[in-house]
């Protein structure tokens, strides 16, 4: 299926993603179905899980957890080195001016380690309005970043954070609710609005889930997993089964990409 000129509407129908454009994905970009990333730039292999979406910036070689929401960030990007003769990319490969031949002779086979490091996303995240998060960080499963910060070390289980460089402001919640949510992992379930869960109550919530799932009445949430990668000048989609086997017979070329970008 060609979707060369397909709109948001249509992609998001199809497969599960909202995204202005497939040229947005750099390599590869793994979701759990559905998904969002909006007009936000995806370099490298980009991983989100179930009803996480990221509201614009750039995200590069980073695994996002479930029900995340990120407002435009900057997350794991690239950076520079400050210790070398320049903070300049034609130093190593940087690729800026690929094709030109006045900068042909500039760029070297250096490689630049500072570049190679993965970024990690815990579940039930929030990431305010333009965060700067490293390189090689992780923020663990329910933090919550301050707009404007920027994150350079790991950040703690319901830590919230803020300031730059980013420092510990407070937990979202005492020291047992957290172990209790660490526990519980309730984005490993199926929570369905039937359940009348009082969510702006969280020990009557946690106490109403820890019931369901010690009485096994909790349905573990296996979504369709479904990656989305650059081949050339085509993006190839391909599904995955909850128990992790690809099902060849869904692998289509859905778009036809500019070589250019």
């Amino acid at each position: 299926m060609d979707l060369s000129n397909a709109g948001t509407k249509t992609l998001s129908l199809q497969h599960g993603l909202w995204i202005e454009d497939l040229t947005q994905i750099g390599r590869s970009l793994q979701y759990e179905r559905p998904a969002r990333v909006f007009t936000t730039k995806c370099v490298g292999a980009v991983s989100l899980g179930f009803m996480s979406f990221l509201g614009g910036g750039l995200i590069k070689n980073t695994s996002v957890g479930r029900f995340v929401c990120s407002a435009k960030a900057m997350i794991g990007a690239p950076e520079h080195p400050t210790d070398w003769l320049s903070v300049h990319p034609f130093q190593y490969k940087g690729g800026y001016f690929k094709g030109d031949p006045a900068a042909q002779i500039w760029e070297s086979e250096n490689r630049f380690e500072g570049n190679g490091k993965s970024t990690s996303i815990g579940n039930d995240v929030w990431i305010g309005e333009n965060v700067v998060i490293r390189q090689g960080v992780t923020i663990a499963d329910g933090a919550v970043v301050a707009a404007n910060a920027v994150v350079t070390k790991d950040v703690g289980p319901y830590e919230v954070v803020g300031g730059v460089p980013a420092k510990t402001i407070r937990l979202r919640f005492p020291e047992k609710t957290v172990e209790h949510l660490l526990s519980l992992k309730w984005w490993n379930y199926i929570v369905p609005a039937s359940l009348k869960i009082p969510y702006h109550n969280i020990d009557a919530a946690l106490e109403l889930l820890s019931d369901k799932k010690d009485r096994g009445e909790l349905i573990v949430l296996e979504p369709e997993c479904i990656t989305i990668r650059r081949a050339g000048a085509r993006y190839i989609k391909s599904i995955r089964t909850p128990a992790g086997e690809p099902t060849p017979a869904e692998e289509e070329s859905i778009h036809s990409a500019n070589p250019s970008i």
